[in-house]
């Protein structure tokens, strides 16, 4: 029989035990909010960096576009000036002495004020073009620091989960090379994409045609990778590339040339 004071022992070292699990289940729920604001933070970067990149490809599109203004605008003016100038000559041979004087004067006006016109419209473009500079610059100021930003969240997966999406990525990763190297003429990735894409939503948010062999295993993929590979996907059917993808390809190119460095060097020392 135990005696008064083990009993007490024991249900001390049970309420101990209690109040530990209490404590580790409340730990728990932390972890977890942890692990989702990374998975949030991780997506509002990658969401940022690539609202960067559209409003980069914009300003280049200002960019170009006032160029082709401004070459057209001093073309029409050197075509005007010349057209003037030509028939301010003519006048000038068929006037008497004195018309000739004052016409010169008005020559001279004229011309005046062509070059004061053109001054005002030079000012104006290289103005838009400083800004187009002054944006560009900010858009890659702002890019670089998310860049420097990482956020890494190992996303633990069962064998199958596993495999299902290791095929899943390959699949994907074809059609991001496709648009990175292929003809930008050629949309047929998108209709691939827009395929997965449909496998991934509801049939009332489809709204096209759904690959359903894609749909077997992306259903087999966890659900932060589903999330993922969705936002992959409607980058593609708009015909550009999610910026991880990006990321991944520089990081490869990065590694491969700090890795022919070093053979280099080995090779010398030998």
């Amino acid at each position: 029989m135990a005696s008064g004071d083990e009993t007490e022992s024991t249900n001390d070292s049970h309420n101990r035990s209690f109040l530990l699990l209490n404590y580790l289940d409340s730990i728990e729920d932390s972890v977890e909010n942890v692990y989702r604001k990374a998975q949030d933070l991780s997506q509002e970067r990658d969401t940022l960096i690539t609202l960067l990149s559209e409003l980069e490809a914009e300003s280049n599109d200002i960019a170009i576009e006032t160029s082709k203004k401004l070459k057209h605008q001093n073309h029409e003016n050197d075509h005007h000036h010349d057209d003037k100038s030509f028939d301010k000559r003519n006048d000038y041979d068929t006037d008497d002495h004195h018309s000739r004087l004052n016409l010169g004067l008005d020559v001279h006006v004229h011309d005046h004020e062509v070059n004061y016109q053109e001054s005002k419209g030079g000012n104006s473009n290289n103005g838009l073009n400083g800004h187009c500079q002054e944006i560009q610059s900010s858009i890659e100021r702002l890019k670089q620091r998310l860049l420097n930003i990482e956020i890494k969240v190992h996303t633990v997966r069962t064998d199958e989960q596993q495999h299902s999406y290791f095929k899943v990525n390959s699949l994907i990763k074809r059609l991001e090379h496709v648009c990175l190297d292929g003809d930008p003429d050629d949309d047929s990735f998108r209709k691939q994409a827009k395929g997965y894409l449909n496998a991934c939503l509801s049939d009332m948010q489809s709204g096209g045609p759904v690959d359903y062999r894609f749909q077997g295993m992306i259903l087999d993929c966890k659900l932060e990778d589903q999330k993922q590979v969705r936002q992959r996907l409607e980058c593609l059917v708009q015909g550009r590339i999610h910026e991880k993808f990006i990321e991944n390809v520089l990081r490869d190119k990065a590694i491969e040339i700090e890795d022919a460095g070093n053979t280099e060097a080995r090779d010398v020392e030998m």
